[in-house]
């Protein structure tokens, strides 16, 4: 095939295959082939005319540094080198563990400053590779100063090696190009109205959702999903137009809620907490191993995909990957978490788009003008880890205030808690004065109740125990939970409640128990259809089992399609089993399944949801 550049260049390409020199002038002819060949062959798009609502978004960014918790050139927190870990090998091989199961996919490079600036061989190669990456598939070339730069520098000193880092990327990526997102980790407010007015950047990850006191810092208090942060302090929506920064703020790690409700870690094992356990690698493939690790990115990303999709009527998740973990923690690991988180989250939901930071927030910009959504989560624990799966947890967001209600759904007698009450109408203000000598590590924007529990006034509430100016506020955005407010816990439980089915689901060595639902001398029972509670599937849904032991005389296997099909497994989800009843989100979430017997019968009820 002939690919004319102008009328005086013709490159054959056979077989996508091509070769180049290393002088300027093939560099600067490689980017435009690059560019030219993507565009006709198809290989990136972008998603500027689509819609916001109805569409699922991961959003990825592979960070590239010289050492951990660098802020400056002259700013590294700690003393370990990391140039070994970083080359040319693990940069390719985990784009292409990226792309293996998902083509079109796109993500953000974010580059510290000093891997911006380092002339050693394998940072060259490695943002070579990243322009190539850039003009072959869309990738975003963007600025990463650390995670905590607000912590440890004078903001004026942030904003000017931003403008110095966004100058080399322009000159690194060529055609005058610019980031549109930059990638931050904590930045200020001011840092962000710099960026707005001053370098006409309108989309930050610029905070990491409910961190608190990991990693040398934290600042808890924003919402989860994409706002304009206020003047006052970055994790507070802002409250009008003399509030208003125009620069969305996008958190970097999407976090399981019931995890995050903590503050700190103890480490990463499955035997310990960890408060930004979610679809980070470190803290799930890392910390749990490749199959208990899927698992529970999976259950975090259904949260947002399932329940969170129908809610918000669009659905996002956010990850950050630090390529010096194909070197540190191995590549026989990490490239297949790669290859399997890309690709079963894109088979569970095929419409699942991988696309940048920058254009993700562009897209929620075009679609959110001003502060106007409301957003809504519910989860019940994965069940693994410090994931309990008898808590359920549902968050409320919105300009006004954000507000996490707990309950141990295990116990039909406690009602849903306040944990999380925080009121953006209230004056916040960030810290200041912040060096290298004197950092300050804490800028969390707490008040009225924190999901951490760290002070007196965090203990949990009832609704009705707030006071009555903040239960208004609450009834006025949501008037169900003034109704579920006034319910009372049942006086007394009937035998049936204190009944656990759950226990002993999991055996290292015996055969384990079956968690099995049956009235009393009733002509019905089942146990869900899987060897234990491990398992990831379901064979189909039980109608009578025969033995304690044994599996159902036949099963019941709904589909959700325009033509009936032998389902021969089913992944399900939110399972919550009692004595008397079974309820579980099966297909991918798009069927929910409830079952009850009585003396001689049984009842399925099957709802099914409609998902593009």
């Amino acid at each position: 095939m002939k690919l004319h550049l102008s009328r005086k260049t013709t490159i054959l390409v056979s077989e996508r295959k091509w070769r180049f020199s290393n002088d300027d002038n093939s560099t600067a002819m490689k980017r435009v082939f690059l560019f030219a060949l993507a565009m006709m062959l198809g290989t990136f798009s972008t998603i500027s005319a689509q819609e916001l609502e109805g569409g699922r978004y991961v959003t990825l960014c592979f960070m590239v540094r010289t050492t951990p918790w660098e802020v400056s050139r002259d700013v590294k927190l700690h003393p370990r080198e990391e140039s070994d870990w970083h080359t040319l090998e693990s940069v390719t091989a985990l784009r292409e563990a990226f792309a293996k199961n998902n083509p079109n996919g796109r993500l953000t490079w974010g580059f510290t400053l000093n891997a911006l600036e380092d002339p050693r061989e394998n940072y060259v190669q490695i943002r070579q590779y990243a322009v190539e990456c850039h003009y072959r598939y869309g990738d975003e070339i963007s600025y990463f100063p650390g995670y905590f730069p607000a912590m440890y520098l004078p903001e004026d000193r942030i904003n000017r090696e931003m403008s110095e880092a966004i100058a080399e990327i322009s000159a690194l990526v060529g055609n005058g190009y610019r980031p549109d997102c930059i990638m931050g980790g904590f930045l200020s407010a001011g840092t962000l109205k710099y960026l707005a007015e001053k370098e006409d950047i309108h989309v930050a990850h610029a905070v990491i959702w409910s961190q608190h006191a990991i990693d040398g810092g934290g600042a808890d208090g924003s919402p989860s999903y994409p706002f304009y942060p206020s003047t006052e302090h970055f994790c507070k929506p802002a409250q009008g137009p003399d509030d208003f920064i125009d620069c969305v703020n996008l958190d970097g790690w999407t976090m399981d809620f019931i995890c995050a409700r903590l503050s700190g870690a103890s480490g990463h094992g499955i035997d310990q907490y960890n408060s930004r356990r979610g679809v980070g690698p470190i803290e799930t493939y890392q910390g749990w191993g490749l199959e208990l690790g899927q698992k529970e990115v999976m259950h975090t990303e259904s949260i947002h995909f399932d329940d969170g999709f129908r809610k918000n009527g669009f659905g996002w998740v956010t990850d950050i990957w630090e390529t010096q973990m194909y070197h540190e923690f191995g590549k026989d690991l990490m490239i297949p978490a790669m290859e399997r988180w890309v690709g079963e989250t894109r088979e569970r939901w095929p419409d699942v788009q991988f696309v940048t930071f920058g254009e993700f927030g562009k897209l929620w910009r075009e679609a959110h003008p001003t502060n106007d959504w409301d957003y809504r989560f519910e989860e019940r624990g994965s069940g693994l880890g410090d994931s309990y799966n008898n808590l359920e947890i549902r968050w409320f967001m919105n300009p006004e205030f954000r507000l996490a209600l707990l309950k141990d759904w295990h116990n039909s007698d406690d009602p849903a808690r306040v944990i999380d009450f925080t009121r953006y109408d209230l004056p916040a203000k960030e810290p200041t004065g912040a060096t290298p000598g004197h950092p300050i590590k804490d800028w969390s924007l707490m008040n009225v109740i924190n999901q951490k529990g760290l002070r007196p006034q965090d203990s949990p509430k009832l609704l009705s125990e707030l006071d009555s100016e903040s239960q208004e506020m609450i009834y006025a955005h949501y008037p169900e939970l003034r109704t579920e407010s006034l319910q009372e816990p049942r006086d007394s439980k009937t035998p049936a409640d204190y009944v656990n089915p759950t226990m002993g689901n999991i055996s290292h060595i015996l055969v384990p128990t079956f968690p099995t639902v049956h009235l009393p001398g009733g002509m019905l029972r089942i146990t869900p259809e899987r060897y234990d509670a491990t398992e990831e599937f379901l064979a189909g849904l039980p109608v009578i089992v025969t033995s304690h032991r044994g599996s159902s005389a036949f099963t019941i296997s709904p589909s959700s399609g325009p033509e009936a099909a032998v389902i021969e497994s089913m992944r399900y989800d939110n399972e919550h089993i009692h004595p008397y009843s079974y309820e579980a989100d099966v297909a991918d979430g798009q069927i929910h399944v409830k079952f009850a017997p009585s003396e001689q019968s049984a009842i399925y009820e099957m709802d099914f949801h409609i998902i593009d």
